[in-house]
This record gives structure tokens, C-alpha cells and sequence, in this order.
């Protein structure tokens, strides 16, 4: 059975519509250390592990107003494992990575793919996944990649059931409504702009770094945080090290930068679903503290009122609003002119 799409989903594709120089492609690098197998063995792979994940043979298109989904006749997963070889250019992981992810996947056909990456090192090699967010959320990006290259036991795809009984108003406390809705109003309040003479290009630059996930949780454990906390809070550094004092007007520095946080809200079920079960809130990134400490606590302190029950069926249920209203809430978390 072909899951209905929601809204979400046809938000991305009325997105990559209006705005033609966004690609709004998502992915994983796997590195990987010793030499690299051929492009045949992976799609091999590939194609014996698909049967894990079977919703990959689907494909979401937009038609009219609506979006659907349909179950390709002509699937092939051999299709969709691709091989670039960096041996004598000077290219490096991250530009491939880069370049590709710029690359459009043709929306006829299941809109994600594979791809071997070697050449760059005589001792390492890398496997790219990357699909349309239309079609995969995070969520569902790193059950593909666990059913098509995880090491452990299949997991069984199992049909999601929404939950039974009461009205879903009467599931969601009054508390966890009333704190949505005033963290939806600070959507609207003024957040830290900055400005420059300089003619930005608009485009983005993949750049990558390597840090041990122990490193993480560590900093995580011993500030009463969570590894992604400890990440926002480093994010907030890094950009006010980078910035330029002169991009800052005086008044903005009465205002704080905020980033949109994706929260995932599947149920266990759903699993091995394509498709968007996500919502997001909005986190101040105490971007004016001096000190490390206070900075990941103030964000742990915002990103802790999310953890509950009660506000995870909140945000469930935002994906009940209709499509126009989400796409404009999509829209502004990315600052993009609307058509």
C-alpha cells in the first residue's frame, strides 16, 4: 500500500518550483577506510538490500494541487547507484559531495541515489546518499541508508497506525498547546540581521570537519545538554568568530540569531516510510554570550521544552494545516521571496 503524502511534502516541490536556484536535496556521507569496491558490487548491494526499505520504489510527484505518490512500474535500483572517480583532478570529497548535491534527480523516477565516491585517497572511499526532501525527511534519509548498508538484522517495515480513542484535541494538553502557540508568535518577532555593501552570491558551500561523537555526548553529559545542543551552541560561535564587525548595525545588537530546529515526530511505526513526519521550532542562539557554559544552557533550555509528550503531539498535528499555510512558514525559515 502507497502512503498519502501530506502537506509538507508538496511543500518542498512547490519550493524548488518557485525558487529555481534552490536544490532542496538532502544526504549522508559514509567514509569508509581501505580500498573501494566497484560500482557493480554496490549496486548489488544495493539491489539485494532494497526489499528492506520497499517504499524506495515509490515516487512522489506534484500534480495540479495535489501531491502523490505512485509505485514505479519501471523501478530498477541498479539505476540509481552512480560511481565518480577524483583519481588525478584535484578535487576533493567535500566538492564532489558539493557538486552533486546541486545535481537535480530526474522526478519521474524514485528521487534518491547512491553514489561511489574514490580516487581522492589510496586508503579511504565514500558513499554518498542523498535524496529529495520532498520524498525524505532525515529521518527517513538514515533508515535508507541503515536498510541498504546497516550491518545489523532487517528490521520488518510495519504499516503505521495512528493512534485510537480519543479526539486528537483531547490528546494534546492544554499547557503543550498554549506553549506552541507562544513559541509560534516569537517566529514573528525580530531576529539578528546583518548587512554588508559587499553583493553575496545567494549560494551555498559545503564545507566539512570531523569531530568524535564521544566528544559530543561528553560535553553533552557534563553540561546536562544533548549532543545537537552542544552543536547549535558551537554553530552560534562559529559565526560570531566569522561575521565582520562592520556587517552588525548598532541597533542589532539588541537582537538574537535564531535557527530553525527540525524535530522529528514519527511514530515507531512509520519507520522505513518515506515521506515528511517532521516539525520544526524556532531556538535563540544566545548569540551575544560570552560564556560557553551559559550559551548551551540557555539553548538546552529552549530545546528541552520539546522533549515532552505533550508537545510532540502538538507539533504532530501542525501537519494537519493546510499546504499554503506551511509553505509560508517554510518560506520565511529560509528567508526566501515568495513568488
Amino acid at each position: 500500500m502507497i502512503q498519502q503524502p501530506n502537506a509538507l511534502d508538496g511543500c518542498f516541490f512547490t519550493y524548488e518550483r518557485q525558487q529555481h536556484n534552490v536544490r532542496p536535496y538532502i544526504g549522508v556521507v559514509l567514509r569508509a577506510t581501505g580500498t573501494a569496491p566497484s560500482l557493480n558490487r554496490v549496486r548489488e548491494q544495493v539491489g539485494e538490500r532494497i526489499e528492506r526499505m520497499p517504499t524506495l520504489a515509490c515516487t512522489v510527484t506534484k500534480q495540479k494541487r495535489r501531491t502523490v505518490w505512485e509505485s514505479d512500474p519501471d523501478f530498477d535500483p541498479h539505476r540509481h547507484v552512480h560511481e565518480v572517480c577524483l583519481a588525478g583532478c584535484t578535487s576533493t570529497l567535500e566538492e564532489a559531495v558539493d557538486s552533486l548535491l546541486r545535481a537535480t534527480v530526474p522526478d519521474r523516477s524514485p528521487r534518491w541515489e547512491v553514489w561511489l565516491i574514490h580516487g581522492y585517497s589510496p586508503r579511504e572511499y565514500a558513499l554518498f546518499y542523498r535524496a529529495h526532501h520532498g520524498a525524505q525527511d532525515g529521518q527517513a534519509l538514515m533508515d535508507a541508508v541503515t536498510a541498504l548498508f546497516g550491518t545489523g538484522p532487517a528490521d520488518v517495515p510495519r504499516v503505521a497506525v495512528p493512534p485510537v480513542g480519543l479526539p486528537w484535541a483531547q490528546r494534546i494538553p492544554v499547557r503543550a498547546v498554549t506553549r506552541s502557540v507562544a513559541d509560534r508568535m516569537q517566529t514573528f518577532g525580530p531576529s539578528l540581521a546583518w548587512s554588508t555593501k559587499r553583493t553575496l552570491t545567494g549560494e551555498a558551500q559545503l564545507i566539512a570537519a570531523a569531530v568524535p561523537a564521544s566528544l559530543l555526548r561528553e560535553a553533552g553529559r557534563a553540561l546536562g545538554a544533548t549532543s545537537n545542543d552542544i552543536c547549535l551552541a558551537a554553530l552560534a560561535a562559529a559565526l560570531r568568530s566569522w561575521m565582520p564587525e562592520s556587517w552588525l548595525a548598532p541597533h542589532q545588537r539588541e537582537r538574537d540569531l535564531h535557527v530553525g530546529l527540525p524535530i522529528s515526530v514519527r511514530y515507531p511505526e512509520e519507520r522505513f516510510s518515506v515521506g515528511n513526519r517532521f516539525s520544526a521550532i524556532r531556538v535563540p542562539l544566545s548569540f551575544w554570550e560570552e560564556s560557553a557554559t551559559a550559551r548551551v544552557a540557555a539553548i538546552t533550555r529552549t530545546t528541552s521544552r520539546v522533549r515532552t509528550e505533550g508537545m510532540r503531539r502538538v507539533l504532530r498535528a501542525q501537519l494537519s494545516l493546510p499546504e499554503w499555510l506551511i509553505y509560508r512558514i517554510v518560506r520565511q525559515a529560509a528567508n526566501a521571496r515568495g513568488p
